[in-house]
């Protein structure tokens, strides 16, 4: 891990369009990882039945390599100055539905899928909302990178709180007097600890957390990316409303419109949603897996 930590530091040193240059030959070792590849391939398969294998594969090159940046941009993320990435944020679209949403006094979720550049956006909320943030996080196993990454991204203002029982009283206090929740919506819980919810039309097992905290806090929700712009120029942030139906008491209602609201966060930019992550591990009924 440490020589991991010296990469990143070492990364650090360069502009971002060198960064993402640097990147560009990880992203081809990812595309030979069998893994990789044919994660990203059978996902886009599930979800795109209707691209041809070349537009499939065009798609896994490219998501590849966008995956590839976002560990190489990780150095610049944890070790520049909070001024120099907040300036980095070239544009912001649709903080007009945030104002609406903080303008009734309420708590505000910020669902944020893997898409683009995610640990960015994480570093850069703080500066919208200072003292505000709070970010759930999954500890990794290795207690010495939770400690690194927790650190790291305190940096701006924002507050880490572990996916437990812990953290889960301290994001229902946070959010029942007005503060801000990032939560990654498109994580697949472990089996027992969702439902299954059509992406894409296909099930997939995904988290009740959102749904439940809007029930029991009144909050309001919307979703981010940070999506990367060309030749390393920077990122902007886009902020899309979520379906009314999310708000649902109707547990297969809401969870129907989260997934709904991550489609229409890939819908910005395909290439740049995490596609070789396994959303779709479980399958219900003991139908037979997919990876």
């Amino acid at each position: 891990m440490r020589v991991f930590i010296w990469f990143l530091r070492f990364l650090s040193w360069f502009p971002l369009p060198v960064i993402h240059a640097m990147a560009w030959p990880a992203g081809q070792l990812l595309r030979l990882s069998k893994r990789h590849r044919e994660v990203s391939r059978k996902n886009l398969s599930l979800c795109f039945p209707e691209l041809t294998d070349t537009e499939r594969n065009t798609l896994v090159r490219q998501s590849l390599y966008e995956f590839a940046k976002s560990v190489f941009e990780a150095g610049a993320n944890w070790y520049w100055p909070i001024d120099k990435i907040n300036t980095k944020v070239k544009k912001i679209h649709g903080m007009e539905f945030v104002h609406a949403a903080k303008n009734e006094g309420k708590g505000l979720i910020l669902a944020a899928p893997h898409f683009g550049a995610w640990e960015w956006a994480a570093s850069y909320l703080p500066f919208l909302f200072p003292g505000e943030v709070l970010y759930l996080f999954k500890p990794s196993g290795n207690p010495a990178l939770d400690k690194l990454i927790e650190s790291k991204r305190q940096r701006g203002g924002g507050q880490p709180v572990p996916a437990n029982s812990r953290g889960l009283r301290q994001l229902l206090k946070g959010l029942k007097i007005g503060k801000v929740a990032g939560i990654l919506p498109d994580q697949q819980p472990r089996k027992g600890d969702g439902a299954f919810a059509p992406f894409y039309g296909v099930p997939a097992l995904t988290q009740t957390l959102i749904p439940s905290l809007l029930q029991r806090t009144d909050s309001k929700v919307v979703f981010i990316v940070m999506r990367r712009l060309p030749r390393g120029r920077g990122f902007e942030l886009h902020i899309i409303p979520a379906d009314e139906e999310i708000y649902s008491a109707d547990q297969p209602t809401a969870l129907a419109a989260l997934n709904r609201g991550v489609e229409n966060c890939i819908a910005i930019d395909p290439k740049q949603y995490l596609w070789a992550y396994k959303r779709f591990g479980l399958r219900p009924n003991n139908e037979p897996r997919f990876y």
